[in-house]
């Protein structure tokens, strides 16, 4: 299974977690960013189905992919999981506060892309974290 981290995140984070990730190769899971598949500026209009013929799991920060209704439509017809990372109103956690962040979700956001059918999308927050909200 492939996960595609957008633009949001540092593809620094990304490559980091796919070196972490390629320890348990077992698991089946390939980390990516976007920026390293499809180049940087890519419309989300075009991540999008690129995800989906990849069968891939799309991870942001821009929750207006949910709030825009076609690009969330987009999403749900392309039959693709998204995780939605929320960050607490006016607050900027920097590099490390992101990973942190990731890294503390990490194993219940492989549960959700293991037990859950697509299309779906989670949003993770600071408060819920080991049980991100279903949208």
């Amino acid at each position: 299974m492939k996960l595609f981290f957008d633009e949001n995140f540092s593809q620094y984070l990304a490559r980091g977690l796919a070196v972490i990730q390629n320890g348990r190769p077992n698991e089946g899971y390939e980390v990516t960013c976007v920026q390293d598949t499809i180049g940087r500026g890519a419309r989300d209009e075009d991540v999008i189905p690129f995800i989906a013929r990849e069968s891939g799991i799309f991870i942001t920060m821009d929750f207006n992919i949910y709030r825009t209704r076609v690009q969330w439509e987009l999403c749900r017809n392309c039959s693709i999981g998204v995780f939605f990372y929320r960050t607490s109103k006016g607050s900027n956690p920097g590099y490390w506060g992101l990973v942190h962040y990731v890294m503390n979700s990490w194993s219940v956001l492989k549960d959700k892309v293991s037990t859950e059918a697509v299309p779906f999308g989670y949003r993770f927050t600071p408060r819920r974290i080991q049980n991100p909200e279903k949208l």
